[in-house]
């Protein structure tokens, strides 16, 4: 579902299903439970492009590189219809709280040692790079500069690629997000 398989799925759902939907979001999106959840926040972000932009995840699903190019990349005038999609892109407040969090949330993602698999740590890396596909660059690069966070993520990926034993899906989804993200 979260490639884009269903993406017109939400729009057959009554409004009072939707707005149920948002809500539920909303208070995962904001519940101290899922900042320690890396995987759970993910799928939440995934859920919230799906229902937001479903035309351009799946799109972006089914490039052979998955992330869009720079030249693609969103200039965001976008208006976020939902309260989940304004707590995640609704200001660059919001845009930085969100890199935070994915960024964090795929470091998890890779490290061998968690209790995540090869396959589920490809997705949550795969949804990562769309959420920052969602993001413009500018705000991107403000955020590598200026945050601690921002300054240390490089490193700490391109640490990970190093590891022996990581998977080489996960290592190919690790090197496509720093590559996105100029870190390589």
């Amino acid at each position: 579902m979260l490639n884009g398989a269903c993406n017109s799925l939400l729009a057959y759902l009554p409004s009072s299903t939707r707005q149920e939907l948002e809500k539920e979001l909303l208070g995962i999106l904001s519940s101290y439970s899922a900042k320690n959840d890396s995987l759970l926040l993910l799928w939440c972000f995934g859920i919230v492009l799906l229902s937001e932009c479903p035309d351009e995840v799946k799109k972006t699903a089914g490039r052979v590189l998955g992330y869009l190019q720079d030249s693609e990349d969103v200039t965001f005038e976008k208006k976020w219809s939902t309260s989940a999609g304004r707590k995640l892109f609704g200001s660059s407040e919001c845009m930085l709280k969100t890199i935070n969090f994915t960024s964090l949330s795929v470091i998890w993602a890779c490290k061998g040692e968690t209790f995540v698999s090869d396959s589920d740590a490809m997705e949550a890396i795969r949804i990562a790079t769309r959420t920052l596909n969602c993001i413009p660059l500018s705000v991107r690069r403000s955020w590598w500069s200026s945050s601690h966070l921002g300054k240390s993520v490089p490193a700490k990926l391109l640490s990970k690629l190093l590891q022996k034993e990581m998977h080489p899906g996960v290592q190919f989804q690790v090197r496509k997000i720093c590559h996105k993200n100029g870190y390589t």
